[in-house]
């Protein structure tokens, strides 16, 4: 779709070129801006383009000339705005100062206009007035952070993210379990001497090297690395040596620290690398093999060439000995043009084979598809582990990027924390039920795109309602059952919810979880589902429920009242069927 442009998009490079000559001060006309919805999250295409004019709008680019163009591959839908920040008609240029924060404005606008969940951002959104107002952080918030940076767990930077994309070797600190890198920690924050630190990682078969400014954790056999400050900002480069005093490299012959003995030290340490690291490594040596003999045959021909040219050159000067001639500088001169034209050619023909020399993430998600989908949330994977503690007292999820987080992984924590009790719920469920890995249970809240908004949150032991676990502007419905069930059932809360999907006659009901309070978004959800169904409430008639049941009779007059069915713990001689 395009914007002020004549004809169709084929025409605009043309149209924005011709415009961007006009303004010659504008040294950068192109602006290139991507808007993502995450994989579980199906906006129409007519909703993207939609959201795509709001942000240009927001950003003070509608009279200008601008491309939308719509993607969608692996990691969801997005769209690709190509805008020309030179005016068409000759009006003041697009500036970009702090099109993070319009954008991000934008943004939270879109979601709340639009109904859909509010996304994490630099800033904290509120809506005041019918309109969106970004706020700064809190002071809490800059001390998590620290905090984070502290124990290595950190944000992955671009240069990590793009080693990983074109080499398919991920990243170091990740190929080892949470207690080891605790343990490796612990270890170093004991050491008072640079001898002690290598020791301390030559355990783990790792290795302190200085690499430009800074300082790299590698691996002994391999050539897995990372940032020392990615363990910690504590064992970076500088803080080392203000503890330590200078950098010493480790002395290759101390310790037994022979090539040899580093390997057999790696296979028996307790730190040996995660079993799924080994088909990449295996793959990374093939790689290597194959780069190394590219590299070695195109070294052995840009010799050649330069061998031939040195050779020419020894020639004309031997046939012009002592010749200062206008006909001697000229044959020079040719000669020497001529070369350098060959050496342009040669290379743009042959480039340098690269060890870096394609996307692997293909590859990877072929190779192993479950690791991939957890490596988009690695940095929740370094906070909370797998088979990692419950806290003690769980606080709810932040925002709608968690959220997103918590329930992707929550596939894969389902299997080691519910109770073997609970899994037949679970696995009843899969869509609509998960663990989130300390002790809970996750009945997602969708709206009607079919995004998750939040969740309502059990116990897992008793299943007893604890509160909902997120709210934001795209608020949405707990639902257990098809989607395309001919009859509904409407409940007041998630346990209630389980109980009714258990002895339902109706072998594949609906049910639907509303609250006391039926919020506008609610209520359109509802009205949605119930249209051409049998409806059924099951929710208590007690005086608190009162304005519940007269706003339900008022959506859905069609509606059938009947009693609840109620479960509230497992039988205490440990039955695998809910009492």
């Amino acid at each position: 779709m395009t914007a002020n442009l004549a004809g169709d998009w084929p025409d605009a490079p043309f149209q924005m070129d011709v415009a961007a000559r006009l303004t010659p001060h504008v040294t950068s006309p192109a602006y290139h801006v991507v808007l993502t919805w995450a994989p579980d999250e199906n906006p129409s295409h007519a909703e993207m383009t939609d959201a795509g004019h709001r942000a240009i709008y927001d950003l003070g680019g509608h009279e200008h000339q601008y491309i939308l163009a719509i993607h969608v591959n692996q990691s969801g839908f997005h769209l690709h705005i190509l805008l020309n920040r030179a005016h068409p008609l000759g009006g003041p240029s697009l500036s970009t100062s702090h099109d993070y924060a319009l954008l991000e404005k934008a943004c939270r606008r879109i979601e709340y206009e639009m109904g859909w969940p509010q996304d994490r951002g630099r800033f904290d959104a509120a809506c005041m007035d019918g309109d969106v107002h970004l706020m700064p952080k809190p002071e809490t918030h800059w001390q998590r952070k620290t905090a984070d940076r502290k124990s290595g767990i950190r944000p992955d930077g671009r240069a990590v993210r793009g080693y990983e994309q074109r080499t398919g070797m991920l990243a170091l600190r990740d190929a080892f379990e949470p207690d080891d890198l605790n343990a490796i920690r612990s270890k170093l924050d004991l050491s008072q001497t640079w001898a002690a630190v290598h020791t301390a990682l030559a355990e783990y078969g790792l290795r302190y090297v200085l690499y430009h400014s800074g300082a790299r954790i590698a691996r002994m056999t391999s050539e897995l690395v990372m940032a020392a400050c990615h363990l910690g900002s504590d064992y970076g480069l500088r803080t080392m040596q203000r503890r330590l005093g200078r950098f010493v490299a480790q002395d290759k012959t101390q310790n037994g620290l022979a090539k040899g003995e580093a390997k057999t030290l790696q296979t028996q340490s307790p730190g040996a690398l995660l079993p799924w690291f080994a088909p990449l490594l295996e793959r990374r040596t093939e790689t290597n093999d194959r780069q190394i003999d590219l590299r070695a045959a195109h070294k052995a021909a840009w010799k050649a060439v330069k061998t031939r040219q040195i050779q020419e050159i020894y020639q004309l000067r031997q046939m012009f000995y002592r010749d200062r001639s206008g006909f001697a500088r000229a044959a020079s001169s040719v000669l020497r043009d001529k070369h350098g034209a060959e050496t342009r050619n040669w290379k743009a023909q042959n480039p340098k084979p690269d060890r870096i020399s394609q996307d692997t993430t293909p590859m990877l998600d072929r190779m192993m598809p479950d690791i991939m989908i957890q490596r988009g949330h690695r940095h929740v994977l370094r906070a909370r582990p797998f088979g990692s503690a419950p806290p003690t007292q769980p606080a709810p999820y932040t925002d709608h990027t968690e959220v997103r987080q918590v329930w992707a992984l929550a596939a894969y924590r389902s299997a080691c924390t519910v109770p073997e009790r609970i899994k037949k719920i679970v696995d009843r469920f899969p869509a609509d039920i998960r663990a989130d890995g300390s002790g809970r249970l996750l009945c997602a809240q969708r709206n009607l795109a079919g995004s998750i908004a939040g969740f309502d949150v059990l116990e897992s032991l008793t299943l007893t309602p604890t509160y909902p676990a997120h709210s934001s502007f795209g608020e949405g419905t707990s639902m257990l059952g098809p989607q395309e069930a001919k009859t509904i059932v409407i409940v007041s809360d998630v346990s209630n919810a389980i109980a009714e999907s258990i002895s339902s006659g109706d072998p594949h009901p609906l049910i639907l979880v509303t609250s006391a309070r039926i919020t506008p978004e609610s209520q359109r959800i509802l009205k949605t589902y119930a249209k051409n169904r049998d409806c059924v409430t099951a929710i208590p008639r007690t005086q608190e429920l009162a304005i519940l049941h007269a706003t339900l009779k008022e959506l859905i007059p069609n509606t059938v009242y009947r009693k609840t069915a109620v479960i509230n713990a497992y039988e205490p001689r440990g039955s695998d069927e809910p009492s």
